[in-house]
């Protein structure tokens, strides 16, 4: 995604892209649809503020019953390029890039890229009531209501048996 923005009047301006996951070197299966992103650019004076606003669907399997589910998506990404060419490198925020004098285009690829795998799901669950599969048989316990019998106990548990209830 590389926006042109230097030589733009001061003010308010957007884009909007739709672009393969391959351009973002996402993975296909994954990432089977496209990702459409919407760039607001507010251009003051050398400051050039971006928020990019990105959706997509993540296709993966559900960790507690391994059915394939999608992740609807939608992250925001924000940064400032500046023309300022006396703030030091070494010492920027990471939202802060430095435009150089030769440049006039922004390219966001690389950083829609990393927010979007950043903010992946830690743990995929179909739905907070998801049963899973029994340790058994393998059944999906949301689907089908499995007769297996439970009765091992834990070896670390076995001397609570003893134990006497009143």
């Amino acid at each position: 995604m590389i926006i042109k923005i230097r030589g733009l009047e001061e003010g308010e301006h957007t884009f909007n892209f739709e672009e393969s996951p391959s351009e973002y070197e996402l993975e296909k299966a994954r990432f089977s649809e496209q990702l459409v992103s919407e760039v607001r650019l507010d251009v003051l004076g050398k400051n050039y503020y971006l928020k990019v606003t990105t959706g997509t669907v993540y296709k993966v399997e559900c960790d507690r019953c391994l059915e394939e589910m999608a992740i609807d998506m939608s992250i925001d990404t924000s940064l400032v390029y500046t023309e300022d060419n006396t703030l030091d490198p070494e010492h920027q925020e990471d939202d802060l890039r430095i435009l150089p004098a030769n440049e006039d285009t922004a390219d966001l690829t690389d950083i829609v890229r990393q927010n979007l795998l950043v903010n992946l799901p830690m743990k995929n669950i179909c739905m907070e009531e998801c049963k899973g599969l029994c340790s058994q048989c393998g059944a999906n316990l949301n689907i089908v209501e499995c007769k297996c019998i439970d009765d091992k106990i834990d070896p670390r548990w076995e001397a609570l048996k003893k134990l006497k209830t009143n």
